[in-house]
């Protein structure tokens, strides 16, 4: 099937008047339900899902008509319903992004608003959370939403005002500063959660890796893409029993498949019973010390809470255009790889943030990754929890070697760094030259 683009290029290009009216017909159409239609698979149209789409209007516009006038009247008497419509194409990283956005926008608006997440992911545990912390309806794109969301998406601008987040502009609208404070539902499940898993409710720690099977059976190249952060366990296994010993225990997150063939030891894992998009993940996040992960999107579960993260085997760089609040990324943590030429040449710091795309550096061979030791990540968990516990001591070299790296930062206004663990930075000196 042709994008729409490819298609109005076809009108103009295709002899006699018939045929070039019917493919601008198409294409106008297509414009119209990318627009309008709550199906979300309309982003790439085929004649199923266009079917459906037009099927789905017709069944939405008597029900659009009748409830107009009570909208009116809400309009008028309250202000018109925000609809929020947020275009996430199924990447969950940016679905939480965007709701975070949206909770920025609401903190001084009081008029009644519904969000719309029109996605290939269903997650019913944020739309509970941020339906609670909005005190509004989140809708998803599934079988159950798309027609009472399809009715509002018809509605005139005058009784629902329409507003789109999606990855070209949600620069525009700024995240809120405050955490989502746990409602008491979310406390219990936790608790319930830690029993059912042998672990302590109070002192844990969630996980999230790369992990490749789930996601090559949606990205073919995921694999060839991302193969340098993927993560083979065997670095893990001893900061997980390194923690397991200090009394902090370790839960794994995600796909049923993450981390069998990765991590050679004993951990608590929430697909034994939970689901991916549950609930549990939530509440087990929004309790728990702090996010492990190696960059994988699941660390956006932490950030409506503002939870602390560790990344390790990470880039420890974005672009500042992101607008995190400077709070929460202050909180993070990060033990990144380390860089070498073909050659065996080892990168510095600004080496490294001038490389651009360092994935697309390794994958045309031009850098290699080295990967962090267990050595590294154990002690990278030991800042963390001291800081923590409040127990942080940070000695004179330590400020030094900081400082160093604040001001190699400086020179890349773009973006935006996190805190490097104080004992890789001395370990690898050579990164400040």
């Amino acid at each position: 099937m042709k994008s729409i683009r490819e298609l109005m290029q076809a009108a103009r290009n295709t002899p006699g008047s018939f045929s070039k009216a019917l493919v601008t017909s198409r294409t106008v159409v297509w414009k119209v339900l990318y627009r309008r239609s709550a199906i979300y698979s309309i982003f790439e149209p085929n004649r199923r899902n266009t079917v459906h789409s037009l099927l789905l209007l017709l069944l939405a516009v008597p029900l659009a008509v009748a409830l107009y006038p009570l909208l009116l009247v809400v309009s008028r008497v309250i202000d018109r319903i925000d609809l929020y419509e947020v275009r996430a194409h199924g990447e969950f990283a940016w679905i939480v992004d965007h709701l975070e956005r949206i909770r920025g926008d609401r903190d001084q608006k009081r008029s009644p608003a519904v969000v719309f997440v029109r996605s290939s992911i269903h997650h019913v545990g944020l739309g509970k959370l941020y339906s609670h912390e909005l005190q509004c309806l989140v809708l998803w794109s599934s079988a159950r939403s798309a027609l009472p969301a399809q009715v509002l998406l018809l509605q005139p601008d005058h009784v629902v005002k329409k507003t789109t987040i999606y990855n070209g502009n949600f620069f525009d609208f700024e995240m809120a500063e405050a955490p989502i404070q746990p409602p008491r539902y979310l406390t219990l499940l936790k608790q319930e959660t830690a029993k059912r898993l042998e672990c302590s409710h109070s002192r844990f720690i969630t996980l999230a890796v790369f992990t490749s099977t789930a996601d090559e059976l949606a990205d073919p190249d995921y694999e060839a893409k991302f193969q340098f952060r993927e993560t083979h366990g065997v670095e893990l296994a001893p900061p997980i029993d390194f923690l397991k010993e200090n009394g902090t225990d370790v839960i794994l997150l995600g796909f049923p498949d993450t981390g069998k063939a990765y991590i050679p030891c004993s951990i608590p894992r929430l697909s034994e019973f939970g689901r991916v998009g549950g609930h549990h993940e939530v509440a087990l996040t929004s309790g728990c010390l702090y996010f492990w992960t190696d960059h994988v999107g699941a660390v956006m579960l932490a950030f409506p809470f503002r939870k602390p993260a560790l990344f390790t085997n990470s880039p420890w760089s974005w672009s500042s255009a992101w607008n995190w609040p400077t709070a929460t990324s202050e909180r993070f943590l990060c033990v990144p790889p380390r860089y070498c030429s073909p050659q065996g040449e080892y990168l510095t710091i600004r080496e490294q943030l001038s490389l651009g795309d360092e994935g697309e550096a390794i994958a045309s061979g031009r850098v290699l990754a080295i990967r962090n030791s267990p050595k590294e990540i154990i002690e990278a968990h030991k800042e963390m929890l001291a800081k923590i516990d409040g127990a942080w001591v940070q000695d004179d070299k330590a400020r030094d070697r900081q400082e160093k790296v604040t001001r190699i930062v400086s020179r890349f206004p773009e973006l935006q760094v996190m805190p490097i663990s104080d004992y890789f930075l001395a370990q690898h000196e050579y990164l400040l030259d």
